[in-house]
């Protein structure tokens, strides 16, 4: 019985006909001081993006009949643009609706955060968040659907100096996230989610404070 409602969360998840997400509810919400300018920075180093075994759109499974796994993209503005991608223009947007002047740069996958930091340095961008993907998948399927994430934050100043460092990571299982949703939505939810409270840690808020005074 407990599969058989897992199979069918799984199958409301994948909908067609569910509710779609209103844009708002995508984009995380900074509530501290914002920086009057700042540069989102984002590197994918899942060990499946690195060795090509996925594409950088690759965001989890889901598994069909007989536990047989597949993967698709995102059928919108996203669709087949890297992972990354997605979530520097959450990071923008949000960034936006604080007041700062948002830009995106475009890093390589496998960018370090020291390479960040001198590229910040180098390009004079003011501050900027960097953020580094480790890992970023979830599994939806017969099983208890998770997402398992590991995500590394910095704060750089405009010398290319790393003036806050956080690391966020787990295994949630089940994934907390509305059923309401077809699976990207739900995922969008839970992205949006997560990256509120990694914005809210006294870390990376204070980091960003301290920027804000020095715009």
């Amino acid at each position: 019985m407990r599969r058989l409602i897992i199979a069918v969360f799984a199958l409301a998840l994948l909908s067609g006909c569910a509710v779609p997400i209103l844009k708002k509810d995508t984009i995380p919400v900074y509530t501290g001081t914002p920086p009057s300018v700042i540069a989102l920075a984002i590197s994918d180093h899942r060990p499946f993006i690195l060795n090509k075994d996925k594409e950088e759109w690759f965001e989890g499974i889901f598994r069909g009949g007989f536990g047989i796994p597949f993967s698709a993209p995102r059928e919108d503005e996203f669709k087949e643009k890297p992972f990354a991608f997605y979530l520097a223009t959450k990071l923008k947007e949000a960034f936006e609706n604080a007041g700062s002047a948002a830009t995106i740069i475009s890093l390589p996958i496998g960018t370090d955060s020291d390479a960040i930091a001198e590229r910040i340095g180098q390009a004079n961008n003011g501050f900027a968040l960097a953020v580094i993907i480790h890992q970023s998948r979830y599994d939806i399927g017969i099983f208890e659907p998770e997402y398992d994430y590991h995500f590394e934050l910095f704060v750089i100043d405009g010398d290319g100096r790393k003036l806050a460092q956080k690391s966020f990571q787990d295994l949630e299982k089940p994934i907390d996230a509305s059923e309401k949703y077809n699976l990207f939505d739900a995922m969008a939810e839970k992205y949006k989610m997560l990256f509120d409270s990694f914005l809210d840690s006294p870390e990376i808020k204070n980091a960003l404070t301290i920027a804000a005074g020095g715009n």
